[in-house]
């Protein structure tokens, strides 16, 4: 009975991982491209319509960084979460384009197991690291092989401690210790991943040009 128990239980996490990585998929306009030999190139469904804009990763940025910074401190005397929780449902849709970015050859983590993944109770304590730890590898080797290397890489000691900051925050009482540096670090992350992002975005279009 007991192992019947933990399995239904185990069924309904996934199935709510799986309808939150829909709606987030959703809110993020996603459409899944097919293999390339460069996995930085624009992918072919796209081609008729063009590379992606940089509005594709701005425009989310930019309502995330108000709310993110209006709703923190806020939060603190509760009349701040609403907006708060509007800057965590935009950095999901950030995270779900920073992982669709990489989609066209190569990846092992979709978009949507990305975010979704990261609601499955006790696991995200795993799936975090694979989250932002492997996104950060990913971005920095597109900057190390499609750039130059000095250009601006993503600190992937940022993205480890971002991972730690966030399963500390889930702790009673450590959390209350953890949640400012968690604050400041995961904006740090955000906006190193985001000018990668960008960069990955210049060189698809300069490349559908070519």
């Amino acid at each position: 009975t007991g192992s019947r128990l933990r399995s239904g239980t185990s069924g309904r996490d996934d199935t709510l991982a799986l309808r939150l990585a829909h709606l987030l998929g959703t809110l993020a306009q996603h459409v899944r491209p097919p293999m390339n030999d460069n996995p930085f190139l624009p992918p072919a469904s796209r081609a008729s319509r063009g590379p992606l804009s940089r509005d594709y990763i701005e425009g989310p940025w930019k309502v995330f960084v108000w709310t993110y910074w209006i709703g923190a401190p806020l939060s603190i005397v509760l009349i701040g979460i609403p907006v708060y929780i509007v800057a965590f449902v935009y950095g999901c849709i950030l995270l779900y384009r920073f992982w669709n970015l990489l989609q066209n050859h190569n990846v092992s983590v979709s978009p949507g197991r990305a975010v979704g993944y990261c609601f499955i109770p006790f696991f995200n304590f795993y799936w975090i690291f694979v989250a932002y730890v492997r996104l950060v590898d990913y971005y920095n080797n597109f900057v190390d092989n499609s750039v130059d290397r000095q250009s601006m890489r993503v600190s992937r000691g940022l993205a480890i401690t971002h991972c730690i900051l966030w399963i500390a925050c889930m702790v009673p009482y450590v959390g209350l210790i953890a949640a400012i540096p968690a604050i400041i670090v995961y904006f740090l992350l955000a906006r190193e991943l985001k000018a990668v992002a960008l960069k990955i975005i210049d060189y698809q279009s300069t490349s559908a040009v070519a």
